[in-house]
């Protein structure tokens, strides 16, 4: 169904209560597999990698529950899951990877219909790509900490009033409109999809169905985020992204009876 952590969890009282023996340190490694997902999504990367590696050491203690070639699915699913979770670079700098990561987070969410969740996802993954572009692509390494003379006229202009220390502090509205400044392709993607507000508008962002996070729950407002909405912006997050959802990091699915669909990514 979905969640890897009550999956886990079922496991791990599954082991905690049957005795020594083949039966429970099948169940252990089992566990092992479960909990990198469970720990991947919570976003607890580090805890993820331990599971990985603990779970092909001792992936072939599985053979009481699983064929031969069921664990080796396994085996192969979790070293191509440990694989991307070592492609998203350092805990402190936005990557692509890590954009895609947080769109299938999202994605999950939107599955389980915590669509504040989702949504909350969805707005971060759009600040961080643009944070990864400024960076990759332009140099300036923290929206939190911009040069002035890193922004070309007539932008520089509008926004000198607003540095302190010859340095800006850019919100996501801003990052974006800092790109379509820099002639980055990103940011004219940005307002081709109506997501930088109404054309004219004195109030950057007026109109953005981005405003739909400001409005939830989890951010500023006090209603639940719409359905309709989120999928919108979740949408909107792949065409910004130019990526498919089949190409976006998959979890595992196990069935009933042992049943096994390893994941796919495009």
């Amino acid at each position: 169904q979905g969640d890897a952590a009550a999956a886990a969890a079922w496991i791990e009282r599954g082991r905690n209560s049957a005795a020594e023996g083949p039966l429970k340190s099948a169940l252990t490694a089992l566990h092992y597999f479960l909990d990198l997902y469970a720990c991947w999504d919570r976003f607890d990367h580090d805890a993820a990698l331990r599971n990985a590696r603990a779970f092909a050491k001792h992936a072939y203690l599985l053979a009481p529950l699983f064929s031969n070639a069921r664990i080796a699915k396994l085996r192969d699913c979790a070293a191509e899951s440990a694989a991307f979770l070592h492609s998203l670079g350092p805990a402190d700098a936005a990557s692509r990877e890590f954009v895609l990561d947080l769109a299938a987070n999202a994605r999950r969410r939107l599955g389980q219909e915590r669509y504040d969740d989702a949504l909350a996802r969805v707005y971060r993954a759009m600040e961080a790509l643009a944070q990864w572009k400024l960076a990759a692509s332009h140099g300036i390494v923290s929206t939190g900490r911009v040069p002035v003379a890193a922004v070309p006229e007539p932008l520089r202009g509008r926004w000198t009033h607003a540095a302190r220390e010859g340095l800006l502090k850019l919100g996501i509205q801003d990052a974006y409109e800092l790109l379509s400044a820099l002639d980055d392709p990103l940011g004219a993607r940005f307002e081709a999809l109506g997501l930088a507000g109404q054309a004219g508008s004195t109030e950057r962002g007026k109109g953005s169905p981005l405003n739909a996070r400001n409005s939830s729950i989890l951010a500023h407002g006090f209603r639940p985020a719409r359905p309709a909405e989120t999928q919108e912006l979740w949408n909107k997050l792949l065409l910004l992204l130019e990526t498919t959802e089949a190409a976006l990091p998959q979890f595992p699915k196990l069935q009933a009876r042992a049943e096994f669909s390893a994941p796919s990514r495009g």
